[in-house]
C-alpha cells in the first residue's frame, strides 16, 4: 500500500465520520423538536382537565340550585 493509497483512505474515513455526525445532529435536533411538542401538549392537557373539572362543578352546582 503506497502512502498515497493510505491517505485516500484516510481521507474516505473522513468524510464518512463527518457525514455519520452531521446525521446525528440532525437526528438530535429532530428529537428535540418532538420533545418540546411533547412538553406543549402535555401543558395543554394540564388545562384541559382544569377546565372539565370547573365545567362539571359548574353544571352540578347549577343543577343543585334548579332542581334542590
Amino acid at each position: 500500500m503506497t502512502t498515497e493509497d493510505i491517505l485516500n483512505d484516510q481521507a474516505r474515513k473522513y468524510e464518512e465520520a463527518r457525514r455519520i455526525f452531521i446525521e446525528n445532529d440532525k437526528a438530535l435536533a429532530e428529537i428535540e423538536k418532538i420533545m418540546a411538542e411533547t412538553r406543549k401538549i402535555d401543558k395543554e392537557n394540564r388545562w384541559y382537565l382544569l377546565v372539565v373539572g370547573a365545567t362539571l362543578f359548574a353544571a352540578g352546582a347549577a343543577f343543585f340550585k334548579i332542581f334542590v
